[in-house]
């Protein structure tokens, strides 16, 4: 199956896992209704809380990310069962129970008030947020019920441990939450992924227990865990439609023939049809791309497939040696306008920097001198840092944009030119992955083979413009060696050699 993994992964990390903020909202939401329930109850001379249970994809740890902030937070309020009776000793009613727990969650400062719901209270926010809160009650033994209808056996702990024991016994990895959790995060955005589909699709803990059945460990492959696993659920609701409880003696479905996991199962099958391409000895990325994108919907992957497209344009060029890309420059912003077009064809070496003899002088304390070497940046990037820096012994004029890498996002570069050094050969240097083929010992960029003649390579009287066109070739092809394995354009092999100054 074609290898996808990388962008799975950055889909999931963006897209779908909910960030610290977003979190932290989130407990914030739930907590500030448990101030608020148990301030009502007490204003009310109601029974008090007897503890919370935190449930759903919010205790599972499978909430996902929502654009249109439509976030349910399952925060259950349980009460003793000896304290839910009225002044005639009559004990409350589901009902009873429930209205006694939306009155006391009613606040004016809320634009919708506090809502009944079959099952829960559900206190709406400005922002789309709403925390649902079902309301239990608890017997000596421990047994809880749940005010639905009725009062009806409930297990919210259980369905809690029974899914987070499962994450831990079947995943292959303990990072990042877990694989089977990813998956079932990954099933649910699929479930979302359509306006339409919404009200549709089976509800989190059927897709919860259809994941517990059918899911395929892949270590280090969550694109094709997922693949397996959807392909697996069809399969099983080809079978049977129904899914039972997984810790009670009752089934989730409401027929033989449920409308919702039919309609899941018929979206399922017609996305693992485009999906099939990957499976496929002549699929290419651009194939895989377009077929994650077809199953998922999303502007994540339709992006993915115009950067692939400009980065093959891209490769394409810098095969036959250095080309024009856009440079972007100023600390925090990638601008993205065109660099000079003349940019020569350099040969990549990891080399002795040290050729002829250094220049010396401190030139960028001329003014004259300093203004002729910018020629062009200023116009083309709005803004980048300069110093000048003394150690002692030596001293140092240091640069520092940030370098649009096209198709792989901005990097910081440092450009460091030595007073008493060759200024044909500053010292750059690159944030982010540092592996590459043509670098110096210090991981300094060697952006062009030191012996070539000034006509293959770069020197001080090109301009600094010049140099960032290079310098930004230079880490695309990094970039591309990195994904692909392939050095772009002409290249020397390493001596082995130290590092000169």
């Amino acid at each position: 199956m074609f290898n996808c993994n990388k962008k799975m992964k950055s889909f999931y990390t963006q897209h779908v896992l909910l960030n610290n903020e977003q979190r932290k909202e989130m407990r914030e939401r739930r907590d500030a209704n448990r101030k608020r329930l148990s301030k009502g109850l007490d204003n009310l001379d109601n029974p008090e809380v007897a503890e919370h249970i935190s449930q759903g994809s919010y205790a599972m740890h499978t909430m996902i990310q929502d654009e249109n902030n439509d976030y349910d937070i399952d925060d259950g309020a349980v009460f003793l069962y000896e304290d839910l009776f009225g002044k005639h000793g009559a004990e409350f009613s589901a009902l009873q129970a429930r209205k006694m727990v939306q009155n006391a969650l009613y606040d004016e400062s809320f634009n919708t008030p506090p809502e009944l719901k079959k099952n829960c209270i559900r206190v709406h926010y400005a922002k789309g947020y709403h925390v649902d809160v079902p309301v239990y009650r608890k017997f000596l033994n421990g047994e809880l019920e749940h005010a639905s209808s009725q009062w009806d056996p409930s297990c919210p702990r259980e369905i809690t441990e029974w899914y987070n024991n499962a994450v831990i016994e079947k995943s292959p990895d303990t990072s990042n939450g877990r694989q089977m959790r990813r998956i079932t995060k990954l099933l649910k955005h699929f479930v979302k992924s359509r306006s339409s589909w919404r009200k549709k699709m089976p509800s989190g803990l059927i897709l919860s227990v259809l994941i517990d059945e059918c899911y395929v460990p892949v270590l280090n492959r969550d694109d094709e865990s997922l693949y397996l696993t959807i392909c697996n659920i069809r399969d099983r609701l080809r079978r049977d439609l129904q899914v039972k409880h997984p810790k009670q003696n009752e089934w989730l479905t409401k027929e033989i023939f449920d409308a919702k996991t039919r309609f899941l199962r018929d979206r399922l099958d017609e996305k693992i049809d485009n999906l099939s391409v990957l499976e496929g000895c002549e699929c290419t990325e651009e194939d895989a791309i377009n077929a994650w994108n077809k199953y998922f919907n999303h502007e994540f992957w339709k992006n993915e497939l115009e950067s692939l497209k400009e980065k093959k344009s891209i490769a394409d060029r810098l095969r036959s040696g250095n080309s024009s890309l856009a440079v972007g420059g100023g600390l925090g912003v990638a601008t993205g306008v065109s660099a000079s077009n003349r940019v020569k064809t350099t040969n990549a070496h990891g080399g002795s920097r040290r050729i002829g003899k250094g220049y010396g002088g401190p030139w960028y304390n001329d003014h004259r001198s300093l203004v002729n070497f910018q020629r062009g940046v200023t116009k083309q990037i709005w803004d980048f840092s300069f110093k000048k820096v003394s150690n002692g012994k030596n001293s140092y004029a240091i640069y520092q944009f940030l370098i649009e890498v096209n198709g792989y996002g901005p990097r910081l570069v440092e450009i460091k030119f030595r007073q008493n050094g060759n200024q044909d050969f500053p010292i750059v240097i690159a944030d982010g992955p540092g592996d590459s083929p043509h670098r110096y010992q210090d991981k300094s960029l060697c952006l062009w083979y030191p012996y070539d003649p000034k006509s293959s390579r770069w020197v001080f009287a090109d301009g600094l413009l010049h140099l960032l066109s290079i310098i930004q070739a230079h880490l695309f092809r990094e970039a591309w060696w990195r994904e692909y394995g392939e050095w772009l354009g002409p290249e020397k092999t390493h001596n082995g050699q130290k590092k000169k100054f």
